[in-house]
C-alpha cells in the first residue's frame, strides 16, 4: 500500500525549483556574542565568504542580561539590517541555545506542545514575538524566504566552532566526484519498509539528477542491510556523566568509567569510505541518547570510532547531513556535536520535536523533495524552505488536514520545528546538471 501511495505522491516539484533557483543572495550575517568575533576560525570563514562574492556583516549581541534580554537585542539587531534590504540574505548564529534561546515557543491553545525554532528571532515581526505565537506563526515558516535563510552553530567550544566552519570551507572547495555520493539510511518506523520505501524514492531522486545514491536498510529494497555487524564493545563514560556520579556518590566511593553498549559501525566505516557529498537518514533520536538511528550514527557508534584507527580517520572531505526523524535536531545532540566536531559534517538538517507524518502523502512527499532539491544543487537553506512551502501547500489539499484538528497540529510541529545547524549557504551541488522536472 506505501509503495502505491508513494508512486501516486511523488509528483515532480520543478516549478518551486525553478523559482528557488532565482534567489540568489549576495549578503551573509553572522550573529554572535560580544567578543567570540575574535577568533581566528570566525575571521578565515568570513574571508572565504567575501571571496566567494559575499558581502559579510559580523553583528554581535550582548551576552550579559536575562535571555529574554538577549533575545530582544539580537531581535532588533537582525530588524534593523533586514528594514534597509529588500531582498534576503545568510544568516548564521554562533551561539548556543543557552546564549541566543531558540525558544520554547508554543502555539495557542497548545502548551504541551513547546518546540525550539529560530524562525520566531528572524521573521519580519513588527515587535519581538511573546512565548505564545499567533495561530498563523506557522504560516511564515512555510513561506517563500523573508528576510534571513538561517543556520546556526549551537555551541560555544572553540574546538568544535573551528571544524564546523572549517569544514564548511572544505565542503565549498572540494576536488569533487563525478558523479557525486549520496550515502541513505532508513530505519523502521511503524511497519515493515515504511522507511525503507520512501528512501527508496530519495534515492531515485539523486540517481535521476546524475548521483550515486546507496541505501542502507533494515529492510527491502535497499542496497546494503543495517544492523548485521553489531557487537559489545567497552568504552569510557563520559566525562560529564563521570562527574554527575563522582557528586552523588560522594569522594570515598569508586564509580564505574566504563560502558559496555552494543554499536553498529558499519554505516560509518561506509560513510568514511564512500565520502558522500551527502547522507540522509530517516531515523529516531532521543533527547538522552542522541544520535540519529541506532543502527546509523548512534552517539555510541561515534564514541566507538576511535576503536577503529581506519574509521577514525573519517571521510575525505565533510558531508551535508539530513535527518527528518523525531527529535534529531535537538540542541545538544551528542552525535551531531561529535560529528561536527570531527569534521564530518559542514551542514546538518532536523527536527528539534517529536515529528511525524501528516498529513501522511504531503509528508511522504516533503521527505522525497528535500532529496529532489538537494541533488539539483538548491543551498541548504533553500532547499529546507521549498521542501517547507511545498509540503504546507499540499497539504491544504489533505482530507485529513480539514477533518482532523491533531493533523493540522502536526503539521504545524513539523514546519516550526525543522532547523539547520551550519552554513545555510552550502550547495550540495553548485552546477547542476539537469534542468527541472
Amino acid at each position: 500500500m506505501l509503495a502505491v501511495l508513494l508512486l501516486l505522491g511523488c509528483k515532480p516539484t520543478g516549478s518551486y525549483l525553478r523559482r528557488y533557483q532565482e534567489i540568489r543572495p549576495s549578503r551573509y550575517t553572522i550573529l554572535l556574542p560580544a567578543g567570540r568575533e575574535g577568533l581566528p576560525c570566525i575571521s578565515r570563514f568570513a574571508e572565504h565568504k567575501r571571496r566567494l562574492g559575499f558581502s559579510v556583516e559580523l553583528v554581535a549581541f550582548t551576552p550579559g542580561g536575562t535571555p529574554a534580554e538577549r533575545f530582544e537585542e539580537a531581535w532588533k539587531l537582525l530588524a534593523e539590517r533586514a528594514a534597509t534590504h529588500a531582498t534576503p540574505a545568510y544568516l548564521l548564529i554562533l551561539a548556543t541555545h543557552e546564549e541566543l534561546p531558540m525558544g520554547p515557543w508554543m502555539l495557542p491553545g497548545e502548551p504541551e506542545e513547546e518546540f525550539l525554532s529560530d524562525i520566531p528571532l528572524t521573521a519580519p515581526w513588527e515587535m519581538a514575538p511573546p512565548e505564545t505565537l499567533s495561530e498563523d506563526s506557522w504560516r511564515i515558516a512555510a513561506s517563500p524566504p523573508g528576510p534571513w535563510i538561517t543556520g546556526r552553530l549551537p555551541y560555544d567550544n572553540t574546538e568544535t566552532i573551528e571544524a564546523a566552519l572549517g569544514a564548511a570551507v572544505c565542503f565549498e572547495s572540494p576536488a569533487e566526484s563525478d558523479p557525486p555520493q549520496a550515502l541513505l539510511g532508513a530505519e523502521r518506523f511503524a511497519v515493515w519498509a515504511d522507511s525503507a520505501f520512501v528512501m527508496s524514492r530519495a534515492r531515485a531522486a539523486f540517481r535521476r539528477a546524475g548521483w550515486k545514491g546507496e541505501l542502507w536498510s533494515q529492510d527491502p529494497p535497499r542496497d546494503r542491510p543495517t544492523g548485521t555487524a553489531r557487537r559489545t564493545v567497552e568504552l569510557p563514560r563520559p566525562q560529564a556523566a563521570l562527574e554527575a556520579d563522582r557528586k552523588r556518590r560522594g569522594p570515598l566511593r569508586s564509580v564505574v568509567t566504563t560502558y559496555t553498549p552494543t554499536v553498529s559501525m558499519d554505516f560509518l566505516t561506509r560513510w568514511a569510505e564512500l565520502s558522500p557529498r551527502v547522507v540522509y537518514a530517516i531515523a529516531h533520536a532521543s533527547i538522552f541518547r542522541g544520535g540519529v538511528g541506532k543502527d546509523l550514527v548512534d552517539g555510541d557508534n561515534m564514541r566507538a570510532l576511535d576503536l577503529d584507527p581506519m574509521a577514525s580517520i573519517g571521510p575525505a572531505s565533510p558531508a551535508i547531513f539530513v535527518s527528518t526523524g523525531c527529535l534529531t535536531g535537538y540542541p545538544g545532540n551528542t552525535a551531531i556535536v561529535e560529528l561536527f566536531r570531527r569534521g564530518w559534517i559542514a551542514g546538518f538538517v532536523g527536527c528539534t520535536l517529536e515529528n511525524g507524518p501528516s498529513p501522511l502523502i504531503p509528508a511522504v512527499r516533503a521527505e522525497v523533495n528535500i532529496a529532489y532539491f538537494l541533488a539539483r544543487g538548491l543551498p541548504l537553506g533553500l532547499a529546507v524552505q521549498a521542501t517547507k512551502e511545498a509540503y504546507a501547500s499540499e497539504s491544504l489539499r489533505a482530507p485529513g488536514h480539514w477533518f482532523f484538528p491533531s493533523t493540522r497540529r502536526l503539521k504545524r510541529s513539523n514546519l516550526l520545528s525543522y532547523v539547520i545547524y551550519g552554513d545555510p549557504s552550502l550547495a550540495a551541488r553548485p552546477q547542476p546538471l539537469v534542468s527541472a522536472q
